[in-house]
């Protein structure tokens, strides 16, 4: 979960939270008016609404008194980390305040979870005293860099599929050993 989506959620007093409107909608519609109105309102597809309102189910008001969220997206699952980052959160915190929540965006690292607003994966675990006690930690993240000389960007100078169609046509003739230079780089 981005640091953007972390602190809206909790943010308090919004008059109309997107985020509340979705559970609700979720949890009262029995045949979808609910979630039709507010996928037209917002101009979204109606799976849309279903697959956020899954991601965001920690946000649900029955999981308030949750203090930990274990992320139990693939990457982290198929790592079989999370059932350390599990028992080290429950002796800390207890069963009860340990809950489960979509991909953290920690994949690179696993051992992902959410505590006091902050995401931690990694390492991280192993520090959980000075987490809980609201310290500064140390975090040992993993970083790459690129040694492209080239970079392909999705922008202005790339303003029709055809453009598009012929930098990768151009790309996929060369010699693979030339591709390890270039960093494709999608601008949004």
């Amino acid at each position: 979960m981005s640091r953007n989506i972390s602190k809206l959620s909790g943010r308090k007093g919004l008059k109309d939270n997107l985020f509340k409107r979705m559970i609700n909608a979720t949890g009262k519609s029995k045949n979808g008016k609910e979630i039709k109105q507010l996928a037209e309102e917002y101009h979204v597809g109606m799976s849309t609404i279903h697959g956020a309102e899954s991601f965001y189910e920690f946000l649900r008001p029955e999981h308030k008194e949750k203090k930990a969220w274990i992320c139990n997206g693939s990457a982290c699952m198929c790592a079989g980390t999370q059932g350390k980052v599990r028992k080290k959160l429950s002796e800390k915190l207890g069963e009860d305040k340990i809950g489960m929540m979509f991909c953290l965006g920690h994949c690179y690292e696993t051992s992902a979870f959410h505590y006091n607003g902050h995401n931690y994966a990694g390492s991280d675990i192993d520090q959980i005293d000075e987490i809980i006690k609201g310290k500064k930690i140390n975090s040992k993240k993993m970083y790459s860099k690129s040694f492209a000389t080239k970079t392909i960007l999705m922008g202005d100078d790339l303003s029709s599929i055809d453009q598009f169609k012929d930098l990768v046509s151009n790309v996929l003739k060369q010699d693979k050993k030339e591709w390890s230079r270039i960093n494709f780089c999608w601008k949004s």
